[in-house]
């Protein structure tokens, strides 16, 4: 699935190059830096642009629902991977690949499956 491969790809590289991820945290998401404005602000329409297509091909060989607003469903998905992004110092603490792809996992299963038990909770 593609976007397990988006997620884990981000989480592995900031596990496997820590001084890297945290140089490229404190640029990023500093609000105020032209590296935030450029790549947070202006390139969001590319990630939304590539989410909605992930959705699309998705819905076409019935991994998503079709009533699903795509547009929606596509915000959804990149602020979850920015706000990933931001914390994740929150699941490094000397985690195997295993468990970093498990989270990946459940992150996807919490998409695709929600939090209720069934029925109209």
């Amino acid at each position: 699935m593609l976007l397990k491969e988006v997620y884990l790809s981000a989480i592995l590289f900031a596990a496997e190059h820590p001084k890297y991820a945290k140089i490229g945290y404190y640029m990023i998401f500093d609000d105020k830096s032209d590296v935030y404005k450029e790549l947070l602000k202006d390139n969001m329409d590319k990630s939304l642009q590539m989410y909605e297509m992930m959705i699309e091909n998705s819905k076409k060989q019935g991994g998503v629902r079709e009533d699903m607003d795509t547009k929606l469903c596509a915000y959804f998905a990149y602020q979850m991977g920015v706000n990933l992004a931001k914390d994740f110092y929150l699941f490094l603490e000397e985690q195997s690949r295993e468990h970093l792809e498990q989270l990946v996992d459940n992150m996807i299963d919490l998409m695709k499956n929600g939090m209720g038990k069934g029925g109209n909770e």
